[in-house]
């Protein structure tokens, strides 16, 4: 034999009253509990959307830190480009400069031009007026 819902085993079945009052205590009772869940439904929901609206801003603050630093890493190799440029443009100039043996070879035909047996200007200016007056 079958009683039905256990929410109405509990019912007295002799008075119309009585049991009216006790479905009607359980269907309070079941409300209150549907309130509850309800509210409680409500609340995750709530937590839900912070938790997402967080997600999204916290997303959106990592794309521009991203964003940022793959700028800067690209400034960076731009930099680098840069200096690899100069530098190969100085090892260039380096290798154009003076060698150690040009030096002494120079260094060595600068001692044998004796300065002190060259003539000045005025020196020769001297020299060549006595021969000018004898046209």
């Amino acid at each position: 034999m079958d009683a039905g819902p256990t929410y109405l085993m509990n019912t007295p079945r002799g008075s119309p009253q009585a049991s009216d009052a006790a479905l009607m205590n359980q269907v309070n009772t079941l409300n209150t509990k549907l309130r509850v869940l309800e509210e409680r439904f409500n609340n995750i929901r709530k937590k839900s959307q912070l938790t997402e609206h967080s997600m999204l801003n916290n997303q959106k603050k990592s794309a521009t830190e991203f964003k940022s630093l793959h700028d800067e890493v690209k400034e960076l190799r731009q930099h680098m480009r840069e200096i690899n440029e100069k530098l190969a443009k100085i090892i260039d100039e380096l290798g154009r400069f003076a060698k150690k043996e040009e030096l002494r070879i120079l260094t060595t035909y600068i001692t044998l031009w004796d300065m002190s047996r060259f003539l000045t200007k005025k020196e020769a200016q001297e020299l060549v007026r006595p021969m000018q007056t004898f046209k």
